[in-house]
Formats: structure tokens, sequence, C-alpha cells
């Protein structure tokens, strides 16, 4: 009886643990203007700002993760960008409470397809003008346009449209997926 408990109770601490997200520091400094949270123990975030313009450099090992970006002052900077250290990126989700925008660059093919929508609409892309519309750019290891899926040390990098930023939200909600598995 008393091993049947013990595994019970490490079962249900693992599927605790598996669920909730884990918190991380934003930086080296404590008094960080953002809390932030991944959803997977090996994930990472590192905050880089330099006058209003922050860049959250995202790092996930498996390829699939979520992160809640908290902002901890009154609002967020001018110019948010987030770069993905991914091998691909067929799914990506931002929200803000209000608003979810989504992107993916398409695998397939020689050059890489990027596409933008809001709220689940993907019938209506999003373009330039579009005031929800999010500048993607592939980044080489040199920090270069690229065409390629940054398979390497390359990059994908998202400039946050200001809209998304408007009525400064608490907190931004981000979801990625490198390459879809099934």
């Amino acid at each position: 009886m008393r091993i049947r408990t013990s595994m019970l109770v490490a079962t249900f601490t693992t599927v605790i643990s598996t669920a909730c997200m884990v918190l991380v520091s934003a930086n080296e400094d404590a008094a960080s203007p953002f809390s932030i949270t991944v959803r997977h123990v090996d994930d990472s975030i590192k905050v880089q700002s330099e006058d209003e313009r922050t860049i959250f450099s995202i790092r996930s090992p498996r390829g699939i993760g979520q992160a809640e970006i908290r902002r901890e002052t009154d609002s967020w900077p001018q110019h948010v960008v987030l770069r993905l250290h991914l091998k691909g990126l067929e799914g990506f989700r931002i929200s803000n409470g209000a608003v979810t925008l989504h992107a993916s660059v398409s695998s397939h093919g020689a050059n890489p397809t990027i596409r933008s929508w809001k709220d689940n609409d993907e019938t209506v892309t999003l373009d330039s003008e579009s005031p929800y519309w999010m500048n993607l750019k592939l980044l080489d290891q040199n920090g270069e346009p690229t065409r390629d899926i940054p398979q390497g040390k390359g990059v994908i990098e998202i400039q946050l449209p200001t809209a998304i930023l408007d009525g400064k939200p608490e907190k931004l909600t981000i979801h990625w997926i490198d390459f879809y598995r099934g």
C-alpha cells in the first residue's frame, strides 16, 4: 500500500509540474521591467534593451513552446522585437488578451513563404498596410537577411506592430512551433 501511494504522489507531482509554466529571470538585473514565464524548463528568453527598443531572444531546444511576458512598468517600449532561435516557424501566435496575431513560414520549396493573419482568419492575410502587420525577417548567423530558413545559427526576427501594444496590455502570450510533427 505504501509503494502505491508513493507512486501516485510521484505521478501527480509530475503531472502538476508539467502543466505549470516556469518563471525565468528576464535578465541579470533584479529590477527588470519584465517578468517572463516559459512553458518548458529548457526554454529561455534573454532581454536586451537599448533606448526605446527591446529585443526578446527566445531559445527553445524542443522547437515547440510558450511564453508569457508581463510588463512591470507603466508601458511597453516603443519597439518590441522577438528573435526566435528556431530551425523553422510553421506556427507562431501572439496575443495581448484582446487581439491575436498569427504567422508562419512555409518549410517547403526553395523560397519560403511568410504569411501572417489576425484572430484565426487565415483567409485575410496581413500586409504592410495593416496596423497589425508583423515585419518578419529570416536572418543568417551573421544577422544578414536571407531567403533560407535558419537551419543553423540563424534567427527568425519579428518586429511587433505597435497596434498590439495599444491600450498598454499587462502581458503578451507567445506560442511557437518550428515544425509540425505527425
